[in-house]
């Protein structure tokens, strides 16, 4: 009889044969994305993030589990938290504040890393995944594998899910629209809102870390076509990195999300 990993005793998803075989079904307030980290020519480590009913950005006993850090001067990977225990092989977070994980790559002579994952648990309803280093932004629904070099710190994010509902006496959300034009943007951009009714609209614009950077908001524009240009800066009038940014569209019964890409 085989025995139960630890990983299987938590319902996690494990690495098999070469393949990422997932243990539990998918839903919305449950679900993980399994991480391979090869650093080198043989060391590998196996480690697991997602989303827990009643999980924290924190440690959560009998959801986290931690893992041990290495002898020094070997290679390592690990899921980070700001506090202690920092070393984390599986890390959960409630679904909602589930907004980054961090993982480090340790090497030795600025050994080769390859990171794969599968995200076929991942709801729907989640527009991109993403993993940033401080070179560049991979959308991790589009691909399955990433190679380093060196000492990395990456950020795993996802913009908020996409949340639509409708109210009595409120316009369909199907009826309303957004998009942008030029997208990609090299300096400014144009938001246009289809508006079945008049009523008050609000516009948001996210960077990959959740975090607000530009709001727009009408009272309430008559129906038809609204327009709101962004001039790439933030609330403080700073021009915005390029990469890759989230606008939410804000009205009574729905919410629509697209993404933005400023580059030059």
């Amino acid at each position: 009889m085989r025995k139960i990993t630890v990983a299987a005793a938590l319902g996690l998803a494990v690495f098999c044969g070469g393949q990422f075989k997932n243990v539990f079904a998918q839903t919305n307030n449950s679900w993980t994305v399994p991480i391979r980290v090869k650093i080198g020519a043989t060391d590998s480590f196996n480690l697991f993030l997602g989303v827990r009913p009643n999980a924290t950005a924190g440690f959560d006993f009998g959801v986290d589990t931690v893992a041990a850090p290495p002898p020094p001067g070997t290679p390592y990977a690990y899921l980070a938290l700001a506090t202690f225990p920092n070393f984390l092989q599986a890390d959960y977070r409630g679904p909602s504040n589930a907004t980054f994980w961090s993982l480090r790559l340790v090497t030795t002579g600025g050994a080769t890393s390859t990171v794969s994952w599968s995200v076929s648990q991942v709801p729907s309803a989640i527009p991109a995944f993403f993993i940033v280093s401080s070179r560049d932004t991979v959308n991790m629904l589009r691909t399955n594998t990433k190679t380093y070099v060196g000492d990395q710190s990456l950020k795993i994010s996802f913009p908020t899910p996409v949340s639509v509902s409708s109210r009595p006496n409120s316009a369909a959300p199907e009826l309303f629209d957004l998009r942008s034009y030029p997208n990609p943007f090299v300096a400014t951009t144009m938001l246009e809102i289809s508006l079945p009714a008049a009523q008050p609209v609000a516009v948001r614009i996210f960077n990959l870390a959740g975090q607000e950077i530009r709001a727009f908001a009408q009272n309430r524009p008559a129906a038809g076509l609204v327009k709101i240009h962004w001039d790439g800066r933030d609330a403080t009038g700073t021009l915005v990195p390029n990469g890759v940014y989230f606008c939410r569209l804000e009205a009574p019964g729905a919410l629509i999300w697209r993404k933005l890409s400023r580059v030059q």
